[in-house]
This record gives C-alpha cells, structure tokens and sequence, in this order.
C-alpha cells in the first residue's frame, strides 16, 4: 500500500512529499516497500519519500530528516506556484490585490485540483483574472448617469 500511495502521490499531484511512520523492523515494509522506494523515486523523480521508522534513535536525528525533505516540499511548492502565477500572467503583487476583491478569501472556498500546492489550486481555480485589473467603471458610467 506505501507504493500505491506514492505513486497515486505522485501521479495526481496530491502531495508534495509522501512520509511513512513505521515500526522498527516491519519486514513487509522494510524489505519489500523500502527496496521498491528507491525504483520508483527513479521511475517519478518529483517524489519525495521519506521513511521514519520508530526506533531508539534520537528525536534530533529524525528530526533533521524531516526539516530536509520539508525543504525540498517547500521548494517543490515554491516552483508549482510559481509556475500558476506565470500560466495566468499574474504577479504575486496583482494576485494580493485581487484576493480583497474575491470570494478565495472565503474561509469555506475551496479550489479545483489541479497541483498540490494549495496556494497554486487557488490561482488556477481563479477564472479572468487579467482582466480583473484592468480599468472598472462605476455604476454610474454604466448607467449613463
């Protein structure tokens, strides 16, 4: 199943990074799942897996496993919005001044799958929105008066 998922991770772009918490010494995981971790992350490169197996070892060592590969999750996060910004021809200053004129500031707003960055879904869960910022008139213009 830890394969499955990863993979399902991966290919659907659900998360960023895939991190399996497992007792010390589970054989089906260690000897099946790890041996196949490694063909996959060659398989799909933008997987990140990380196995955390509950052992003796010190907190501190797990973690600093752990602070790496959020690092590589932000930086994979980073370029997935980044690259929503720049597929819609926005920048992060317009995307700020639009929020306040828009229903994703809703605490109940939620956005089409598209990445798993959250912050990217919003941008590309956005409909028109260049044309958002070009010149409104009031409604007075609007109605002649």
């Amino acid at each position: 199943m830890e394969v499955g998922k990863l993979i399902l991770n991966v290919v659907k772009r659900k998360v960023n990074m895939t991190i399996s918490v497992k007792p010390f010494g589970c054989m089906p995981s260690s000897g099946v799942s790890d041996g196949v971790q490694s063909l996959i992350t060659e398989k799909y490169p933008d997987a990140i897996f990380l196995p955390i197996e509950t052992t003796g070892d010190g907190a501190i060592n797990v973690y600093s496993r752990i602070q790496m590969m959020l690092f590589k999750a932000k930086q994979a996060a980073q370029k997935e919005f980044e690259e929503a910004l720049m597929k819609k021809g926005l920048t992060a200053q317009q995307l700020v001044k639009a929020a306040g004129r828009s229903k994703i500031t809703n605490s109940l707003h939620t956005s089409r799958h598209v990445v798993a960055c959250t912050a990217a879904n919003v941008i590309y869960g956005m409909r028109g929105m260049p044309n958002r910022f070009t010149f409104h008139r009031n409604k007075e213009e609007i109605q002649g008066v």
